[in-house]
């Protein structure tokens, strides 16, 4: 066959073998703030769509039914503005109370379920936690009644509208 000459870029056709991973910027590990045994879970499986603030699991621990009792307790103080109370018990009742509400703000709570858990009479020994951002659960640790420690990862919930495409190339084929 013959053909005039022509400047034209060079094409050729690699195949490559590749994968579809995760954006990493856009995964959410949910850890365990609290030791406790898992007594509930709203999601119960690997690929659940999950909105943020949806509820994932309830765990239970003793140590969340104290830190509440300490909320509870020190907002009842504030409340009593009994006339013999002086200024230095009022600064002290409201340095506890900002101490107990930091207590649970370190767990995770939001201002939300705080304010929800002062206004309470009794407090709860259970604790939900909420998933962080929208996504897919890409990952699951947990089962109904397993025991978790401080810091145990519990789910990872991935943002799947956009993706890496990772490809494998020969280093012969890395020129095209």
């Amino acid at each position: 066959q013959v053909s005039p000459v022509v400047r034209s870029a060079a094409i050729a056709d690699v195949s490559l073998f590749g994968r579809i991973k995760y954006d990493e910027r856009s995964i959410s590990t949910i850890t365990s703030r609290i030791g406790g045994r898992i007594d509930r879970l709203f999601v119960d499986f690997t690929g659940a769509k999950v909105r943020k603030g949806d509820h994932l699991a309830e765990i239970y621990s003793p140590e969340i039914y104290v830190a509440q009792r300490e909320v509870i307790e020190a907002t009842k103080a504030m409340r009593d503005r009994s006339v013999n109370t002086s200024e230095p018990v009022r600064q002290t009742r409201q340095r506890l109370l900002n101490a107990a509400r930091e207590k649970l703000r370190l767990l995770q709570l939001s201002e939300e379920q705080i304010d929800e858990i002062a206004s309470q009479k009794d407090p709860s020994d259970c604790i939900t936690i909420r998933s962080p951002q929208d996504g897919i659960v890409v990952d699951k640790s947990v089962d109904l009644g397993s025991y978790v420690k401080t810091g145990d990862s519990l789910f990872k919930v991935a943002d799947l509208s956009s993706v890496w495409l990772i490809l494998e190339a020969y280093e012969s084929d890395l020129s095209w």
